[in-house]
């Protein structure tokens, strides 16, 4: 997918695998400019991340019976002590895919 973003994008794109514990302290410094990957927002992490909350209404991918979907239809997550979840997307259209190898192929 990032192959994809970085030709609609017009940028070139570079590769990094950093740190988990990097990626989530956000702040990053000029070392890249965006993160292409799976994470869920929580309250924490929005503090130093910005997560898209300008999708309200967009057709957005998820796999099917995922976290993301939940996420996308307002379910409860269940995150470990009751961790309350922060919906800053609403009304998305959700597709829906049932293997990353799919959503992948629809998207170029």
């Amino acid at each position: 997918m990032a192959v994809e973003i970085a030709k609609r994008l017009g940028v070139k794109l570079e590769f990094v695998t950093p740190n988990w514990d990097l990626i989530t302290v956000g702040n990053w410094k000029g070392g890249w400019d965006l993160s292409v990957g799976g994470m869920t927002p929580t309250e924490e992490r929005g503090k130093v991340m910005a997560f898209p909350a300008d999708a309200t209404g967009k057709r957005i991918g998820a796999l099917t019976g995922s976290i993301f979907e939940k996420y996308m239809k307002q379910e409860p997550i269940g995150f470990a002590n009751n961790y309350p979840t922060v919906y800053k997307i609403n009304d998305p259209l959700i597709v829906g895919y049932d293997t990353a190898e799919a959503a992948c192929i629809s998207f170029t």
